[in-house]
């Protein structure tokens, strides 16, 4: 589990590989005749990378559940859940604004300008919206902003107010 962390969180850029386990190896040193575990990981490696942000959406534009719900699970084991909310919340902040102007038959270049995006990440968005409905990503904005508050004000399990706000978007 801790070669497919390591994998997971450093992706497969190999001067990124090479570096990250040069600094493993300076901080383990000490351990070479022992198995080290993902938990001993976790303290050391970067976590909630841009790779990994992307690798989310990506999952959550081909609606691929199980996949997006995993990474999601993974990632609020290290990271602070109002992040990963965050996360969840552009998600829908940038699936509306092209939605509103793609109904204005806004050209992708501008859609693309206006909305931030590179005009990649619009084509690719485009699928996916043509199945979905404004109101449904409203609705999942406003669980954000109940479980903003939630996530800040109880103990409630994080996982699963995010793993139910994540299952919005695929309705």
């Amino acid at each position: 589990s801790a070669v497919e962390f390591v994998s997971e969180v450093i992706g497969e850029n190999l001067f990124d590989i090479d570096n990250e386990l040069k600094k493993l190896s300076l901080i383990f040193h000490d351990k070479l005749s022992e198995n080290i575990s993902r938990n001993d990981l976790i303290q050391y490696l970067p976590v909630l990378k841009t790779e990994h942000i992307f690798k989310l959406d990506n999952h959550i534009i081909a609606q691929k559940k199980g996949p997006a719900l995993s990474m999601l699970y993974d990632l609020s084991q290290r990271e602070n859940p109002l992040g990963l909310l965050a996360i969840i919340a552009n998600h829908c902040r940038k699936s509306i604004k092209i939605m509103e102007l793609l109904a204005n038959r806004t050209p992708v270049s501008e859609i693309a300008s206006r909305a931030k995006l590179p005009p990649f990440v619009v084509k690719k968005y485009l699928p996916y919206l043509k199945k979905k409905k404004i109101s449904g990503f409203s609705k999942t904005l406003t669980m954000c902003h109940e479980a903003d508050k939630t996530l800040k004000t109880t103990k409630t399990s994080a996982d699963v107010i995010l793993s139910s706000i994540v299952i919005t978007l695929f309705d």
